[in-house]
């Protein structure tokens, strides 16, 4: 009865499970499931990187003019106090302020994703 009976060889075994498809559309479908679920997680931190990054902006603005605002008298203080305590309002450090007749010049800093960003803002009447 041997020959009924065919041994094949490792070669032959290994070639008919590469040419057999069962199964494939699962494997083709859970990496195409892995892709969008990656470029998902990447849109969502660019995303917001963008939105943090606006938000900076917001809080150099802010500082400026309340440092602008308090050099021309129309606020208490000091105009470079002020323009820390508006930037930590909104979740930001003041790192520099110069304040040049009543026009300021800030520069406001945050950690967005463990990366240090800074925006520099002015605040006065146009320079001339």
């Amino acid at each position: 009865m041997a020959g009924h009976y065919r041994e094949w060889s490792r070669p032959a075994r290994l070639w008919s499970l590469l040419r057999d498809d069962r199964g494939s559309g699962s494997v083709i479908t859970l990496a195409v499931i892995a892709v969008l679920m990656a470029v998902v997680g990447l849109v969502l931190a660019v995303s917001t990187a963008l939105s943090e990054k606006g938000q900076l902006r917001a809080d150099a603005e802010s500082a400026a003019l309340a440092a602008a605002d308090t050099e021309s008298g129309a606020v208490g203080g000091y105009p470079c106090e002020n323009a820390a305590r508006a930037a930590e309002l909104g979740g930001s450090e003041l790192t520099e302020c110069t304040v040049e007749g009543v026009a300021a010049k800030v520069e406001v800093t945050r950690t967005i994703w463990g990366v240090s960003v800074t925006v520099r803002a002015r605040a006065g009447p146009p320079p001339g």
